[in-house]
């Protein structure tokens, strides 16, 4: 079972190297590992009727408590005249909005988070003093939305 946001698909084999992705009644998708002694932390993706894609992995980021509180605090967007508030519960970063449901966020990177179940990524940007200043969010097609922290 392979898991990629909030969907999930079986691999079925073709060969040792090659998968096909077991979605129904979408394109086809073929999945391909190197030839090698599984040492490669890649594979290639293609999606019928697009380019091929070369996925990398990424060695998973552990972040200390106090690194995490780094990125806690109020954000605001003036051109969504909104507010997202960031916090810190059991060593995670969350956004808790009053009326809206929790989210938990993964570190993919420093600085750098996946929002649970809804494919949208938070870059964190940091002053010259390495302080957090804000944060870019990327929601698919909607990209490098800024939100300032409020001090």
């Amino acid at each position: 079972m392979v898991e990629v946001a909030n969907f999930s698909f079986q691999l079925a084999p073709v060969s040792t190297t090659n998968f096909l992705a077991a979605v129904g009644g979408s394109a086809k998708i073929e999945v391909i590992f190197p030839q090698d002694t599984g040492q490669s932390k890649a594979f290639t993706a293609k999606v019928e009727g697009q380019d091929p894609a070369t996925l990398q992995a990424i060695d998973p980021v552990s972040l200390t408590i106090a690194e995490t509180a780094e990125y806690a605090g109020e954000y605001v967007s003036d051109e969504l005249q909104v507010t997202y508030k960031f916090a810190v519960e059991e060593g995670k970063l969350v956004i808790k909005n009053k009326g809206t449901p929790r989210l938990s966020l993964a570190p993919l990177d420093k600085d750098k988070f996946d929002v649970s179940t809804s494919g949208t990524t938070i870059t964190f940007v940091r002053d010259s003093q390495n302080r957090v200043a804000g944060f870019k969010l990327d929601a698919g097609r909607v990209t490098g939305i800024y939100f300032a922290k409020k001090i």
